[in-house]
């Protein structure tokens, strides 16, 4: 499998991003995953959840570049304690798995290689993101 570099993972955002639809298929995926989840978004104005997806999703993208102790991680990870308290790492994992799937069906170019890098850099960047992992990411 070849080395998928974060400049490919953008891309492959890039392409995805090419209309809103992706992020209503991220929300169709993750929120069929479990009537927790479901549960989770009563009430939230999903369009505003939307946005802040994906102004989000770069960002993660990049801090997978950062040290888990760097200040960038530390105020990602606070910010997101703050907004995300309650949520375990089951839910964590099924967002990711929405993720995934998003990427598959809006970038023609994903691939094996690119899902991969995918799931092991968002993989690093939740852990470091969870309350209990902050002080002890690796």
């Amino acid at each position: 499998m070849k080395l998928v570099s974060l400049r490919e993972l953008q891309d492959s955002l890039s392409r995805c991003s090419a209309t809103t639809a992706y992020l209503d298929t991220f929300y169709e995926v993750f929120l069929a995953k479990s009537p927790e989840i479901r549960a989770g978004f009563q009430g939230v104005d999903m369009g505003v959840q939307k946005q802040r997806l994906a102004a989000r999703l770069p960002r993660l993208l990049e801090l997978a570049t950062c040290e888990p102790t760097s200040a960038e991680v530390l105020e990602a990870a606070r910010l997101h304690s703050a907004r995300h308290h309650g949520r375990g790492a089951q839910q964590t994992d099924l967002w990711l798995e929405a993720l995934c799937e998003t990427f598959r069906r809006h970038d023609p170019d994903f691939d094996a290689s690119l899902e991969e890098q995918l799931r092991r850099q968002m993989s690093k960047v939740l852990a470091w993101l969870q309350p209990h992992s902050s002080s002890e990411a690796g």
